[in-house]
């Protein structure tokens, strides 16, 4: 894992563009040891974040349990992210790290990765919850009903 930053409300102001809706942000890094140069990330994750804040309240499961999902939801995302432009880089021709138009304004991985994470930031929890509890017969029911559609 990559090192992981948990950025409480108190700290916004330190790492540009955090508000209650921010899920994730990168921050690029280059080691040079032994002459080689390898990329670093690390992830800042706000961990008071509106969604997250809200799925902790008044449920039975450990507090704790539920930031830690989102926390690593955003950073599995955001390398998930990473590992694309990486990959697709590898077949096709480099664009100093821009990852691609959005809204006709060409992003780096550090914005797309933030601006993709505050999108999915009020699905995580739920999405981690919904999947991790899926059984044999669901998602037999799940296939059968996209056949049908």
């Amino acid at each position: 894992m990559p090192d992981i930053v948990r950025v409480t409300q108190s700290q916004w102001v330190e790492y540009d563009g955090f508000d209650q809706y921010t899920g994730c942000k990168i921050v690029r890094d280059v080691d040079d040891k032994d002459g080689e140069e390898r990329t670093i990330w690390t992830f800042y994750v706000n961990v008071d974040n509106l969604y997250l804040r809200t799925e902790m309240k008044g449920r039975g499961t450990d507090p704790r349990i539920i930031e830690d999902k989102f926390v690593y939801g955003n950073v599995l995302l955001g390398l998930a992210l990473v590992h694309d432009l990486k990959k697709t880089h590898e077949t096709s021709q480099p664009v100093d790290g821009v990852y691609e138009e959005i809204h006709n304004e060409r992003l780096s991985i550090e914005d797309y990765v933030f601006h993709t994470t505050r999108a999915v930031a009020p699905f995580i929890i739920p999405m981690i919850d919904y999947l991790g509890s899926l059984s044999d017969g669901e998602t037999a029911l799940l296939a059968q009903a996209g056949d049908e559609d």
